[in-house]
């Protein structure tokens, strides 16, 4: 490519492609971004809730947990290999370079091809270890999503980077029902676990397809700068080690629990799990898609800039998230109840103690993108860290004093424990509100107290 045509392309990619016009202020920006967030995680977790009743009918609470099994050890493998591509992206002065994004993306695939050799590898050892036999073909198989999603384009990035969620919204809607809708087919012709992998690779290829029919301003192909490649790589340095402590924190239990649970029980965990998980990743998805970039733009402004607008974001998702995770907490055996058939009652009280735990974990969690978008990857890692060692230790005591019991309350204790150290590693940027945690605390409080004595 000519020097005169690579000025062209860098110049249309450059341009803005958001729904909302340049001129509109980042808080404009991020409102609108909040919106097409929690749509598209509301959605998301509505088609999700959906087809898992139905999908429900038709298999064994068994085929969820040896798929649950399947999951660890793929995200697993995946975070481990994370190099941080899309953070970097997004807070990259180079972040819509075409030779930057093609870079990107040449490394992007070739980790998913390393992902998928790592998971025929690790197949055999893991079906010996949970006397699962079938793991050795699922986990495979079911790796080959690394591939299909090493093919991603890297406008997804560049989308939001520009906070133009919209339309990452309806991409992954419209990826996620194509799977849904393949998953429930296939359960219904073939009721076996191998339904969940079929959907999966189905919904993995629709979202590589249309990533790349909605270019923005730079079509893909293998290419290597090495200049990019060591930006890349001293932003990620610290990130694949905080994936990696992000994945123990958020498996971790599954890990344990798949040794000492039946599959059928493992299952119906994964269920209870899916349920008090929804509020908190809609929280989480709302900091990676809009609160990371709108505090990289702030933290350019100034600390007390940052501070201001911390209060007024982190004050509206915990009146956002708290109240549900409070319904489930409360009366959550008869929401399941109501929700799934008796195979699946057992887990009540299993989504109550995990919605308890949540309660406290989103207190930290809108807290803690501050330290990656004022570029402190070290400080992130060191937080996931001390997170990833207070969850194994609390579940290791929980368990060896009340068993199963146990370990489910030691991940509500490692959700207290965790938040002290987060203050300690924001503390610096001037962004710790104890006035606003301690409320929130205080509630989550009283209301698994009026649980535990309800039930």
């Amino acid at each position: 490519m000519s020097q005169e045509e690579l000025t062209a392309e860098r110049t249309e990619a450059a341009a803005p492609s958001s729904e909302l016009p340049e001129e509109f202020s980042l808080k404009a920006r991020t409102i609108w971004g909040s919106f097409w967030s929690l749509f598209g995680y509301g959605a998301q977790q509505a088609l999700r809730l959906v087809s898992n009743l139905i999908i429900t009918r038709l298999l064994f609470p068994e085929a969820f947990g040896v798929m649950a099994l399947v999951n660890v050890f793929l995200q697993g493998l995946v975070m481990i290999s994370d190099l941080g591509l899309g953070p970097s992206i997004i807070q990259n002065r180079r972040g819509e370079d075409p030779i930057f994004l093609r870079t990107a993306w040449t490394l992007q695939f070739l980790r998913g091809l390393v992902i998928f050799v790592l998971s025929t590898l690790v197949a055999f050892p893991a079906a010996r270890f949970y006397n699962e036999a079938e793991l050795v073909y699922l986990i495979p198989v079911a790796g080959l999503t690394n591939i299909i999603s090493g093919l991603n384009s890297m406008s997804l990035f560049v989308l939001n980077r520009r906070l133009d969620i919209a339309r990452l919204t309806w991409i992954d809607l419209g990826s996620q029902a194509f799977g849904i809708v393949v998953t429930v087919a296939s359960a219904w012709v073939w009721p076996s676990v191998w339904s969940l992998v079929i959907g999966s690779l189905a919904s993995a290829f629709a979202k590589a397809a249309a990533s790349h029919l909605i270019r923005v301003g730079t079509a893909m192909w293998f290419t290597w700068e090495p200049s990019a490649a060591r930006e890349l790589f001293h932003f990620g340095r610290w990130i694949f080690i905080s994936s990696l402590f992000t994945f123990l924190i958020g498996n971790v239990d599954r890990i344990v629990l798949g040794k000492f649970m039946t599959m059928g029980d493992l299952g119906i965990y994964s269920i209870a799990s899916f349920l008090s998980g929804a509020v908190a990743g809609a929280l989480q998805t709302v900091s990676g898609a809009v609160l990371f970039p709108v505090y990289s733009r702030l933290a350019e402004q100034g600390a007390e800039r940052l501070r201001s607008r911390t209060f007024q974001v982190r004050a509206a998702l915990a009146l956002l998230g708290l109240p549900p995770l409070f319904l489930l907490t409360l009366w959550g055996p008869w929401i399941l109840h109501i929700l799934y058939d008796t195979r699946y009652e057992g887990g009540g009280w299993m989504l109550q103690l995990r919605a308890g735990a949540s309660c406290f974990g989103i207190i930290s969690m809108t807290i803690s993108p501050v330290l990656l978008a004022v570029g402190n990857s070290f400080r992130h890692m060191i937080l996931l860290a001390a997170q990833s060692l207070l969850f194994i230790v609390c579940m290791f005591v929980g368990g060896y004093l009340y068993s199963v019991t146990g370990l489910l309350l030691g991940i509500g204790a490692a959700q207290v424990l965790t938040y002290p150290i987060t203050v300690m590693c924001v503390r610096r940027y001037g962004v710790w509100l104890p006035a606003l945690d301690a409320a929130c605390f205080l509630i989550s409080a009283a209301v698994c107290v009026v649980a535990w004595l309800l039930h």
